[in-house]
């Protein structure tokens, strides 16, 4: 069977096209940006910066932190307060284009909602 040189070219494109939305949909991609809280709308923001740091933004405070994906379900995250870094927080997450979940691993399993930032 002899495949037209139009049709492989046309193979070739569908291939490219899926190979990147399959990129796209990492969670390490998909986090990045801010969030707002669904249960805070306006009071505060968390934003994933693509070099691993974190901020958390509320009212007139602004916290500076880490992340980091130990798989892609979970993250440990670490915040700097007082000039001292705090305990890391891991989290279990759930992330698509506009919806962020993420459930405390440790002690009470608090789930909070986030949804994209929009300015």
């Amino acid at each position: 069977m002899r495949l037209s040189p139009l049709l492989v070219i046309v193979l070739l494109g569908l291939l490219t096209a899926v190979a990147g939305l399959q990129a796209q949909d990492k969670p390490q991609d998909l986090i990045l940006g801010k969030w707002d809280p669904v249960d805070e709308k306006g009071k505060s923001t968390v934003e994933f910066l693509k070099d691993g740091k974190l901020r958390i933004s509320a009212q007139q405070l602004t916290l500076e932190g880490s992340y980091k994906f130990l798989d892609d379900k979970t993250i440990e995250t670490r915040v700097i307060f007082a000039g001292k870094e705090e305990k890391g927080l891991k989290l279990a997450i759930k992330v698509t284009k506009d919806e962020l979940v993420t459930t405390h691993l440790e002690g009470t399993k608090t789930e909070q909602r986030f949804t994209r930032h929009k300015d």
